[in-house]
Parts: structure tokens; sequence; C-alpha cells
């Protein structure tokens, strides 16, 4: 991750950055499509699981409800009537909104695997477009989006338009795309594509603060950050509100609160003693978050966890790399006698949304590694990023300490793919 400081102003830079995304995208879409051979998950198969094509399908027959209770998946049921029975999506409705044009033109057979597809590749180039705007060189640039989608624990949303997994994808894609328009002080987009993720992942609003310390930051030369965030042409968030707005009425027409997305009616959580989100829960989950795989008794195998997570810094390497960066700038900070303090909001943002998502009743059920934790990594790439501009990266390092640094980044990369790509396709087979 080292610096370019030589780098050319970004207006002038856009055939270069054209350049560096195309190199990330055909890094992972050949990663990819290697893993489509193996697993059979093409990006025409068919989705048993598509609660969200078929919630499309019933707004553009003119109806809330699916025509037809489907057992395999989540729906939340309602009696409006004592002999009267009606089945919702339980899941925020955004990812339907952008179906509609598939569900439209294909019905129920649209290719719903083909927009995760195609979300990742926006995934991708905001994730090359952040590290241009942090000024890191042309290699950490593609090789850090790489590292970002291809080594941690983001294959089974990307690879796989499966009602839990296509949400996460999306939301991933519009946190990432709302920290890049916050960065370049774009502050209305900022503000819708952070909307759509919150309509895809509620706990994305999280990062609210995130965005407005970036749009703070890319105001610092004239001095008024706060006050043009709050005050200045507020017009630009009309859209953003009109999106929030349009869950809210559905929330309300569907079941009576604009704040319920509709999880609350599950089956799951009415039979529980302490509802969906519980502080009980953390003594269960908060473990699961560093379980180690065990030696099977009966095979004599190592096996990794494949029910309600493993251990994140496995799974997800990034996030190793990530306190390692951060103790590199606090022993730097300390030597200099200032800490870098947005670090400091992305840190303590990331531990509270790891905490909201131990506050629920389960955490993700049958799965390979973490996966509400992929919801955190935007922010810890914005944080590796923002980082490794304000330290140097590795170039604040000796000449030996570099070359262990990149040889255990190298590392980290290659057990990241390995272990995901591996495990990925192991939950699949099972």
């Amino acid at each position: 991750m080292e610096q370019n400081r030589k780098s050319a102003p970004w207006g002038q830079s856009v055939k270069e950055e054209a350049w560096l995304i195309a190199a990330a995208v055909i890094i992972v879409v050949g990663a990819h499509a290697i893993f489509m051979l193996l697993s059979g998950k093409y990006l025409l198969a068919e989705n048993p699981y598509n609660s969200y094509l078929r919630q499309a399908c019933a707004w553009l027959q003119g109806r809330l409800s699916l025509p037809e209770n489907c057992p395999w998946l989540e729906l939340a049921v309602l009696r409006p009537q004592p002999y009267q029975l009606e089945f919702y999506v339980s899941f925020p409705p955004f990812p339907s909104y952008l179906l509609l044009p598939f569900a439209a033109l294909f019905g129920e057979n649209a290719p719903d695997s083909l927009l995760a597809f195609l979300s990742m590749i926006m995934g991708l180039a905001y994730g090359v477009r952040l590290a241009g705007h942090f000024r890191l060189s042309r290699f950490s640039r593609v090789m850090l989006p790489v590292f970002l989608y291809g080594s941690n624990n983001l294959w089974q949303i990307t690879v796989d338009a499966w009602v839990w997994f296509l949400a996460q994808n999306l939301a991933f894609t519009f946190t990432m795309a709302s920290f890049w328009y916050a960065c370049r002080g774009k502050k209305g987009r900022a503000a819708f594509c952070l909307a759509a993720a919150v309509g895809c992942r509620p706990f994305q609003i999280v990062y609210i603060p995130v965005a407005c310390l970036l749009l703070a930051e890319s105001r610092k030369s004239q001095g008024d950050g706060l006050k043009w965030i709050l005050w200045s042409k507020d017009y630009r968030y009309i859209p953003a509100a009109l999106l929030c707005v349009s869950f809210m009425a559905l929330n309300l027409l569907r079941f009576g609160s604009p704040w319920e997305f509709g999880h609350s009616y599950l089956p799951e959580f009415t039979r529980s003693a302490h509802g969906q989100f519980s502080l009980y829960y953390l003594k269960e989950n908060l473990p699961t978050l560093l379980r180690l795989p065990e030696i099977s008794s009966s095979t004599g195998q190592l096996e990794f966890p494949m029910y309600n997570g493993g251990n994140i810094f496995l799974a997800d390497p990034i996030l190793a790399v990530w306190l390692a960066v951060i103790l590199i700038a606090a022993l730097k900070a300390r030597s200099q006698g200032r800490w870098q303090w947005p670090a400091a909001v992305l840190t303590v943002t990331v531990l509270c949304h790891i905490f909201a998502l131990c506050c629920h009743k389960t955490m993700g059920g049958h799965h390979f590694g973490n996966r509400y934790i992929i919801d955190t990594l935007p922010a810890v790439y914005l944080g590796l990023c923002w980082l490794a501009r304000e330290t140097g990266g590795l170039n604040c390092l000796k000449e030996r300490e570099k070359r262990l640094a990149w040889l255990a980044l190298g590392a980290a990369m290659v057990w990241g793919l390995l272990l995901n790509f591996w495990g990925t396709l192991t939950m699949y087979s099972t």
C-alpha cells in the first residue's frame, strides 16, 4: 500500500483510472469464472430463493403481498382477518426496486444473479476509485480492491442472488459508492447511495457519521464543512429523502409501522422469548467472531464452522491487515505527538456496527465464514486507504520491515483466496 505522491491530479487521470479498473475487474471476474465452473453457480442459473424477484413481480401485478406462500423462503405472515393469511417479503425492499425492469421483461425467470454480478463489478470500480482518491500507488489501486473482493468472505454474496446474499451484495456496493461520492464532495449522491444501502441492510445507517466526516474533509480547504453539509443547497438531499420515504410508506402499508421491514413477523422471532434483537444474544454471538475450526472426531479432518459464523480474522484477513495498519499509525502518531482522529471515528463506528450485529438472534444461519461481518468491510477498506495516505503506507517502514510487510500481505491474500474459495464450495456441496 505505497503512496504515490507524484500522481497526476484527478482530472488528468481518467484514462489511467479506467485501465486500473479494467485490470481489477479482469482479475476478479477471472477468479469468479473458475468458481462458477466448479460450483455450477452460473449467471443465468435458476434461483430458488428469489424473494426479491417475486416481490417485484407482485408489485407489477398491483399487489404488495405475494400471491402464495413459499415455505422455503423467510416470509412475514400476517393475519388481517380470522381466516385469511397474507405473505410478505420480510427484507428491506430496495433490491426489488432494481429488479423491477428485469421482472417486467422476464417475469420470475429473470436472471437476478446477473444483478449480483454487475453489482460486484461496480463495487470493484468504486474500490479502485477510493484508493485513487487517497493517492495510493497504481499497484495498490488494483490489488487492494482485488484483495477485498477475492480474498475475503464475499464469495457467496457475489456469485449468488439468494435473497439473503443479494441484499448484502448491493448494500456493500452502495456503501462503497457513498464513501466515494462523499470523498469527492457530492453530498446528494453520497446520501442517495447510503440510503440505498440502508434499504438493503438497515444497519448501514451507522455510517452516516463517516459519510459526513468525508464530506467535511472534502470541504476542508474552504473551511465550511459542517455548515455546508447541513445548510448549503439542501435540495440535493431530495432524492435520498424520497427514497427513504418510499421505504417508510411501504413498511406502513404492509406492516402498519414505517420502521418495520417485516422480520419481526417471522415465526422464528415471534416464538422467541427475546425477539429479533436483544442484548441477551451477545453471550452466544460474540464468541462466534473468534470461533476456530476443530478436528472432527469421526473423520479426523479439520472442519470449519458452517452455521452462525466462524473466526472473522481467518475468513476476512483484511481485518487483520486493518488492525496492523492501525497499530502502525498509532505508533507513528505517538512519535509525532498527534493521532489520526478520522481513523478513530472509523474504528469506533465499525465496532458499534459489529456490536449491533451481535445483538441479532442469529449470525446469518448456514454459511461459510461470518457473513454478517461482511457489512463492515467497506468501512474497513476505507480506513486502510485513509491510513495508507496519512502514514505514507509501507514507505514509512524500513527496507527490511517493508519486505516483511509485503510478504505478510501476499500471504494474507493467498490464504484468504484459497480458504474462502474452498469454504464456499464446501458449503454448497453440503
